[in-house]
């Protein structure tokens, strides 16, 4: 009941155009202090605290195509460009990823971002353990989704060809718009987890998550849309900023 209320609260502000700036709640909260923090909507290149492509983990086998040079920097953020459209085929994905260098643990992370333009990038950014899931998504999203982000925690692969169970929020945001700058936010403690956009509370699971270290990855893949459609000439996501909190 009291996540109804929060989804409800969420499209009320957003109807009435109440929600906040992004940038409103940019100053860590009482209690919270910064561990991380990357703006790069002043940068040239590469930030020492990255490394492109996906870290060793034991991710799922989606047989990712990473290209060294797929980000771009400048022009307030750093801009995800899907470099091929594999027309017809759906491996191997062609994707963006940045991972962090530093690990986590119960980390409150917010990213500040602009969303794809183009039809056909799944967007996403989320975090995991050292030792394997659960991973939990800040979001996920695509274009053809429309007003649906998705916000999920994966607990753990169901069979051996790396379908996971999940325990998936999918919020609607009414006039979602990849011009319009948001933070998305998760924070993982030891007996819930918070998703927030632009500061609201848009859900809250009473699971716990465990308190392994866990690192960030910023991921941006072709083909995962439902379709084998990219938009390659659309612009891709713009990341602003990064920032990490601990208690």
């Amino acid at each position: 009941m009291m996540n109804v209320l929060y989804a409800i609260r969420m499209w009320l502000m957003v109807i009435f155009r109440m929600l906040p700036n992004a940038y409103n709640n940019e100053k860590p909260e009482e209690g919270f202090k910064e561990v991380f923090k990357c703006d790069l909507r002043t940068v040239a290149s590469l930030p020492a605290h990255f490394n492109i492509g996906y870290p060793h983990l034991p991710l799922p086998e989606y047989q990712f195509r990473i290209n060294g040079k797929c980000v771009g920097f400048g022009e307030r953020g750093a801009q995800f460009i899907l470099v091929r459209n594999p027309i017809g085929t759906t491996k191997p994905y062609d994707a963006c990823t940045l991972h962090t260098k530093g690990t986590w643990k119960y980390p409150r992370i917010k990213a500040w971002l602009k969303l794809p333009e183009g039809k056909g990038h799944w967007a996403s950014i989320f975090t995991y353990g050292n030792d394997g899931p659960p991973e939990v998504d800040i979001f996920e999203w695509c274009k053809q989704w429309g007003s649906r982000i998705n916000m999920t925690m994966h607990k753990g692969y169901r069979d051996k060809i790396g379908i996971w169970s999940s325990k998936r929020n999918r919020l609607r945001v009414p006039g979602l718009t990849n011009g319009r700058l948001y933070c998305f936010e998760v924070e993982l403690q030891p007996m819930r987890t918070i998703w927030r956009l632009n500061g609201i509370v848009t859900k809250v699971r009473k699971q716990s998550v465990d308190n392994q270290q866990r690192i960030l990855i910023i991921n941006v893949v072709s083909d995962r849309c439902g379709d084998n459609f990219v938009e390659t000439e659309k612009k891709g996501m713009k990341l602003e900023k990064l920032v990490v909190l601990q208690r």
